[in-house]
């Protein structure tokens, strides 16, 4: 959220993309990541767990800005960005839309549900709020490589709780 106003900029500030390239970047591409992932995130999802899952979700949106970033050089980045992109679309939907529901196992989802609901509010409300006051103040090169940051941050604490969880000895029952 906090690159998503700062895309748009940077692509109109720092390269020659046009708006048809970007149509079909967004349209065409976004698309193909999208259908073609889906089975693969239901699959993963399945066998690996929501942690595990979100760790290959968070590293494809902290790729998405570092390929864009690539488009000065050729617009081919544009195109693999958004490729990216739509794979890791397709497996954050997939997590929002059953997250409530693993969380909750057999209890009642509305809380969790709830709560998940809320915090995508607050954070389509705050995110692009700061990308644009940090592209403002410090460039949308700045923004997407800390847009990046902020998503392998995030892969990088599921993998040191994963990696501490399973170090973690057994509870034995009394």
């Amino acid at each position: 959220m906090l690159i998503a106003p700062i895309r748009s900029i940077f692509l109109a500030d720092c390269t020659q993309v046009s708006m048809g390239n970007l149509a079909v970047a967004k349209c065409v591409f976004v698309g193909i990541g999208l259908a073609a992932s889906s089975i693969f995130w239901k699959r993963g999802l399945n066998k690996i767990g929501i942690n595990r899952t979100m760790i290959w979700i968070l590293t494809g949106f902290a790729l998405f800005p570092l390929l864009l970033f690539m488009t000065q050089y050729h617009i081919y980045w544009l195109y693999i960005a958004h490729l990216i992109y739509g794979i890791a679309q397709a497996g954050s939907h997939l997590i929002w839309h059953l997250s409530g529901t693993i969380f909750a196992q057999n209890k009642n989802s509305l809380p969790y549900t709830t709560v998940n609901v809320l915090m995508i509010g607050i954070r389509g409300a705050i995110g692009p709020f700061f990308g644009l006051v940090f592209c403002q103040t410090l460039g949308p090169i700045f923004t997407l490589i800390l847009g990046s940051l902020i998503a392998l941050s995030g892969s990088f604490y599921l993998i040191r709780k994963s990696v501490s969880q399973k170090n973690r000895p057994p509870i034995e029952d009394f």
